[in-house]
């Protein structure tokens, strides 16, 4: 990093302009997360953002920018005390989804200029007083980040929060499928030959914003006849999310950068993945099929056509992203740890909110049964406001 490093707060009005600068920047880093990209970030604080403040802090050198991290400031209450929590954009709750949409997050550091790391942090904390605390998710185990907020702050906690199984991509398909043990391969032909005698199979992959909006669509459909759309808690139920996920793959379809993918057996569509194209990785964001399939593993039949075109395309990864469902170790048993990291302030209300607000939480989610009951309650509300749109 060349000269003094200066240091800036930008609003979202500010943001919104500079998709090119910001793109560069998170391409150039060593995080090029799709949650990170500039049509994420944006399209996310339009659909959620209100009643929260935008605080972008950017560092940069005399050329560009070189490090930077987009926060949404949030109020809760603790015990009647009003706290003030920081979170990265797109990691925060919304509705009907507390864990957030985003599955990684970062700060945001040009591999250029690893030096820049520590300025960004020191401004983390001293440049947005008031914060009481700082909540930030989705960490790599191995983030030189996250190591240096906690080598630097006093009072953090850091918690495991998920993992994230990944496939490191050979030359081809049929390496990948030589990798595998024969029972593997064996399924994978009997999955597809049951398909094909229920009818033609066909894999449709959406290469235009007007195509994509209508695969989406369908996708929902398939998504509502899912087993977890049959238990209210599907990803697309509430409008607010289906709104703000068919614009961001309608945006970025054209730039090859969204691989929206349906499979139809006789013209019924039975199955839908929606992956991100970004830094030469395919990251597999969400995926579902229709129930009444289930014997015939449709979702399986589509993910292996994915890792099949992604293996030609030269992708390097895989990522499965958050989430160690036994679907996805079928395909690698490689995954990456990930890590929520609190910064609290010495405030008390701040202290309990960080121990029992989120800390505890994450403690009691490792309880099946309690996790069993959540998700049991989310799905009874998510089928109630099916039945009362109004209310969604």
């Amino acid at each position: 990093m060349s000269g003094i490093p200066q240091i800036e707060t930008l609003e979202f009005d500010s943001f919104r302009r500079l998709q090119g600068p910001w793109d560069e920047l998170v391409a150039g880093s060593h995080v090029p997360f799709p949650f990170l990209s500039h049509a994420w970030i944006e399209g996310w604080w339009r659909h959620f953002g209100d009643g929260q403040r935008f605080a972008l802090i950017v560092v940069r050198d005399a050329q560009s920018w070189v490090a930077a991290v987009p926060l949404a400031l949030r109020s809760a209450r603790f015990l009647g005390k009003r706290v003030t929590i920081a979170e990265i954009v797109g990691t925060g709750p919304v509705p009907g989804r507390g864990m957030g949409l985003s599955d990684k997050a970062d700060l945001i550091v040009r591999t250029a200029a690893p030096e820049a790391l520590a300025a960004l942090g020191q401004a983390l904390v001293e440049r947005l007083e008031g914060v009481d605390l700082f909540d930030l998710r989705g960490f790599d185990s191995h983030s030189a980040t996250a190591s240096m907020l906690v080598g630097a702050v006093r009072g953090r906690v850091l918690l495991e929060r998920s993992v994230s199984p990944y496939l490191p991509l050979p030359a081809t398909w049929d390496d990948y499928l030589r990798s595998r043990s024969g029972n593997f391969r064996k399924h994978l032909r009997k999955y597809r030959r049951e398909l094909e005698e229920r009818g033609a199979v066909q894999i449709v992959r959406a290469s235009s914003a007007t195509e994509a909006g209508e695969l989406f669509d369908e996708a929902c459909r398939i998504s509502t006849r899912s087993w977890t759309g049959r238990r209210g808690t599907d990803l697309f139920r509430r409008s607010e999310i289906r709104a703000f996920f068919r614009e961001l793959v309608q945006s970025l379809v054209e730039q090859r950068r969204v691989d929206l993918r349906l499979l139809r057996v006789a013209g019924e569509g039975v199955a839908y993945e929606i992956c991100f194209d970004e830094a030469g990785r395919i990251w597999s964001y969400n995926g579902g099929y229709d129930s009444a399939w289930a014997r015939q593993s449709p979702g399986t039949v589509l993910t292996a056509d994915v890792i099949e075109s992604a293996c030609a395309a030269g992708r390097t990864e895989y990522d499965m992203l958050r989430g160690d469902e036994g679907y996805k170790l079928r395909w690698s048993e490689l995954a990456r740890a990930e890590s929520e990291l609190l910064l609290p302030a010495s405030r008390w209300a701040a202290q309990g909110h960080a121990l029992l607000g989120v800390r505890l939480k994450e403690r009691l989610r490792r309880w099946p049964w309690l996790v069993e009951v959540d998700d049991k309650l989310s799905g009874a509300l998510g089928r109630l406001r099916q039945r009362h749109p109004s209310g969604s």
